[in-house]
């Protein structure tokens, strides 16, 4: 998509400017977290285990804990990072729980007014090999790709891409663990949606 600018009646193009570094990436996201994804900032460089989770996220309309991760180039295991990363909060509900109350006091007090179900991973990168968006098709799956690129004149684009691929390139020893944690992951259908809207409103 080209982008320009109206000048005297005259069009002008903008060209892209490209992030020197993924860190600039992240910096952009988590300075602005609100207003691009409207989701709270909890915590940047997130430790847990062995691993360093680049944002930690809250939805506050689901409920729900938002992995971020950042990508310069393109990436070829987005995927089994993300699951591994899903399977740390599961298996760690306590540390997040108390990374969130350090920033937001005592508005959750119990792992259960999280919706666990609702976890999400998302991908951050100004690109997305091919296949990445290819696999992108299955809406099972919790993990999410944003596609962001930068401007000339201070713009700033971001576009959703559906939910990439994860289980029909998978190794089968590791469908087991993926299996377990998609039964407590749940992806809402339209359907499902509407179903609870109905039964709030006539109390069914």
């Amino acid at each position: 998509m080209a982008l320009f600018q109206l000048e005297n009646k005259r069009v002008k193009p903008i060209y892209e400017k490209t992030f020197k570094k993924e860190k600039d990436v992240q910096q952009l996201v988590e300075n602005n977290l609100t207003e691009l994804m409207n989701l709270d900032f909890v915590k940047t460089e997130f430790a847990i285990g062995k691993f360093r989770l680049d944002t930690l996220a809250y939805n506050s309309e689901t409920a729900s804990f938002v992995i971020i991760e950042y990508k310069k180039t393109k990436n070829e295991s987005l995927v089994d990072q993300g699951y591994t990363y899903l399977n740390i909060m599961l298996e760690q509900k306590a540390a997040f729980v108390l990374a969130f109350n350090e920033v937001f006091p005592y508005e959750i007090k119990a792992i259960k007014d999280i919706d666990w179900s609702q976890s999400r991973v998302v991908f951050i990168s100004p690109v997305f090999s091919s296949y990445q968006k290819g696999a992108a098709s299955n809406p099972q799956l919790p993990i999410d790709l944003i596609q962001v690129k930068s401007f000339e004149k201070n713009l700033i684009e971001m576009e959703e891409i559906t939910k990439t691929n994860y289980i029909a390139d998978h190794k089968k020893e590791n469908l087991e663990s993926v299996n377990k944690l998609n039964k407590e992951i749940k992806v809402y259908t339209e359907e499902d949606l509407i179903s609870q809207v109905s039964h709030t409103k006539f109390g069914r």
